[in-house]
């Protein structure tokens, strides 16, 4: 009877095996990195995108603007060409070369919504308002955005500072929940919240 061999687990296997195990953690780690960075995308890409419809395949209107609830900070609805509106909620996928709807029949006329008409009356433009903080420092003017393309929540404003603070400071990033309040068209951070943004400055890249 041949002697029952008693080595244990080969180190070079185990080391590997580890190896192995540690890149496969790394991997997901990025791949998470990955899909949150290309769930945000620059409001700059919502101009001029065609949208397709899926029952014909052909393209119906073209984007124009958003149409954003300053209360709630959020993209309700796709400003179209021909006086026409896209609700967020039949918008299919939204991609930055095009939107995908099911049929010509998500296109309204903008005098059909009755509720978005205040928004529309007040025609609020997020880029381009001042933004100051509690105690009264302008911080800049909004020079883009980003917002979820799931949930189309606005998540950060870019704030270009003034000409002289310019010199000095770079474009400025706010955070959403540094946001105290939106009286178009200003817009009230948090004192701290200024603070770091100020620290953490940096350039936009390039979208």
């Amino acid at each position: 009877m041949a002697p029952t061999s008693s080595a244990g687990p080969n180190p070079v296997s185990t080391w590997i095996g580890k190896k192995v195990s540690d890149i496969c953690d790394i991997l997901q780690i990025v791949t998470l990195i990955v899909k949150v960075v290309v769930m945000q995308v620059f409001a700059t890409k919502l101009n001029n995108v065609p949208i397709i419809a899926l029952s014909s395949g052909g393209q119906i209107a073209i984007t124009q603007r958003p149409v954003i609830d300053p209360a709630t900070l959020k993209i309700v609805a796709l400003a179209c060409n021909d006086n026409l509106l896209l609700l967020s909620k039949d918008i299919r996928q939204y991609d930055s070369e095009l939107i995908l709807v099911n049929s010509e029949d998500d296109l309204i006329e903008s005098g059909e919504v009755i509720r978005l008409q205040p928004l529309l009356a007040t025609d609020f433009r997020l880029i381009g308002a001042t933004v100051k903080t509690e105690l009264g420092v302008t911080l800049g003017r909004v020079s883009d955005y980003s917002f979820d393309v799931k949930t189309l929540d606005i998540v950060q404003l870019y704030v270009k500072p003034p000409l002289l603070k310019s010199l000095i400071s770079q474009t400025l990033v706010i955070h959403r929940r540094q946001i105290v309040e939106i009286t178009p068209p200003l817009i009230t951070v948090r004192d701290a919240s200024a603070k770091q943004a100020l620290s953490t400055a940096r350039p936009v890249a390039s979208k």
